[in-house]
């Protein structure tokens, strides 16, 4: 197998490439058993660079036949996951929430799916194969520490590794915050609302204090699904949908390292002549390394996305004008959601602010979403 035509070697000339003294080869086989095999059950080496002796040559018994030129991928892709569930292995997604619930990380809980999500493969742009990532939040919603201890998350990634198929390999991800709002303004048409203003208001925020703001995996919010209900609660009420907004808030750590934001959702590209308008921004300044032409470092500075680019630029205020002192600073990909600010920018801690592109949203994987839902209620004219 790794002869690799050893000089002086006229005898045996081989193929391939020879291996540097020392190297560690590791050969494995199936041993076989029956006729099927040809009754040929072992095999035999010494390890080293000279010809094996007493060879034989196994003296076929029956040729193979009945098989197929071309495996079914339709009937695997069908039969695979029955196969290996009847083995008690993890095939899908909820399959391995379900084992992780199986495990302390789901003890005591009811419902433990709100601590752990798993995802990998097509789930994954572009598409990601052969990883099953997986990450956990700790099992208290007040804490501001979300994260799980390290034992948990070395068992979720030990327990995988005991449930999937051979092919996949679990890795654990870290968990990433952030803080949605956002603020539905209703019409009321008080001649087909059965409640007052104040009434139809408790109502709704009733459903909203037991339907949304708790910290978890694949926060989502359905534009439709939630008017749909308002309707059920309380009949006459429309939305404004032009003076309906969203954001969401992720926390900037401090320090001079390159920032990395995931909205995983589309990001509204705003062409506002005033930068603070835009739909990336930092909810407060902060310090910098930048410097003025002069060598002076800027006290603080904002930033802003450029649609037209796709940059970061940083500004200042000064006798309230916005003033651009760097055009590039980091990058903004308006599709998948993703926005990075450049090594070495900003040095202190604030939030930054994303605009996404619809009001309808969806938590995907390490996110951990809180989802502040507010209304506001305005009698029609």
């Amino acid at each position: 197998l790794f002869g690799g035509n050893v000089p002086n070697d006229t005898d045996y000339p081989q193929p391939g490439k020879s291996l540097p003294a020392g190297s560690v080869v590791t050969a494995s086989y199936v041993t076989p058993s029956g006729e099927v095999a040809d009754n040929y059950t072992s095999f035999s080496s010494d390890f080293t660079d000279t010809p094996l002796n007493n060879t034989s040559i196994v003296q076929t018994l029956k040729f193979s036949g009945g098989g197929s030129l071309t495996p079914n991928l339709e009937s695997i892709k069908f039969f695979a996951p029955k196969w290996f569930a009847s083995q008690g292995r993890v095939v899908t997604k909820q399959d391995a929430i379900a084992a992780l619930g199986e495990t302390v990380i789901g003890e005591s809980l009811t419902n433990s799916d709100f601590r752990m999500n798993v995802w990998g493969g097509e789930e994954i742009d572009p598409p990601y194969y052969g990883r099953l990532f997986v990450s956990i939040i700790n099992d208290n919603p007040s804490d501001e520490n979300i994260e799980a201890n390290i034992t948990e998350q070395q068992l979720a990634v030990q327990e995988l590794s005991r449930r999937t198929v051979v092919t996949i390999k679990p890795e654990y991800i870290t968990p990433i915050l952030s803080d949605v709002f956002i603020n539905i303004p209703f019409q009321r048409n008080a001649s087909e609302s059965s409640s007052s203003r104040e009434e139809a208001l408790s109502k709704i925020n009733q459903f909203i204090s037991e339907n949304y703001g708790r910290k978890q995996f694949n926060s989502s919010f359905s534009l439709v699904d939630f008017s749909t209900k308002v309707g059920e609660i309380e009949p006459g009420l429309s939305i404004d949908l032009t003076a309906a907004t969203n954001y969401v808030q992720f926390r900037v750590p401090s320090g001079p390292s390159k920032k990395s934001f995931n909205l995983k959702n589309e990001i509204k590209q705003i062409s506002s002549a005033n930068l603070s308008n835009r739909a990336v921004t930092l909810v407060a300044p902060t310090t910098t390394t930048l410097e003025d032409s002069s060598n002076n470092v800027y006290p603080e500075i904002y930033i802003a996305d450029d649609p037209s680019t796709g940059k970061l630029v940083a500004y200042v205020l000064s006798d309230g004008l916005e003033n651009i002192v760097e055009n590039d600073v980091g990058t903004v990909n308006y599709r998948t959601g993703k926005v990075e600010i450049y090594d070495g920018i900003l040095t202190g801690s604030t939030n930054i602010k994303i605009i996404p592109n619809s009001l309808n949203f969806t938590g995907k994987h390490e996110m951990v979403s809180n989802v502040n839902l507010s209304v506001t209620i305005m009698d029609q004219n």
